[in-house]
């Protein structure tokens, strides 16, 4: 059995024990990692520069990057780099909030470990 790829994820979180937390979960069932957390835009595109991710998990609720500054950086690079907004809860108004977005893919609810590991893993 080959082993898995290796999924080259950049998550932007303002807080790096939040970002550990998702990329344990992930870990932990059995998703291959190299991440890069970011928390501003400028972290953003010195990470775009030097790094090609396949996937970017982010939190909309963030103070310092919005959901749409990713979504035009990663539009901007040409590249099908799947963008999947992070949340604590869903209602009515995050999700219509979420996916008026353009090109995010999808939501995962952090604190749901077995629906953030589909979404994740539909991605990939």
């Amino acid at each position: 059995m080959l082993p898995e790829p290796i999924t080259k994820l950049i998550i932007a979180e303002d807080q790096a024990e939040d970002a550990e937390q998702i990329i344990s979960v992930l870990r932990n069932s059995g998703i291959a990692l190299r991440p890069q957390r970011i928390s501003t835009e400028e972290e953003l595109a010195a990470t775009l520069e030097s790094f090609t991710p396949d996937m970017v998990l982010a939190n909309p609720a963030s103070k310092d990057i919005s959901l749409d500054t990713i979504a035009r950086a990663l539009d901007a690079t040409g590249k099908d780099i799947a963008l999947i907004a992070l949340t604590d809860r869903l209602t009515d108004d995050v999700v219509a909030e979420i996916l008026t977005q353009r090109s995010v893919r999808g939501i995962a609810l952090r604190n749901r470990h077995d629906q953030l590991q589909t979404v994740v893993r539909r991605e990939l």
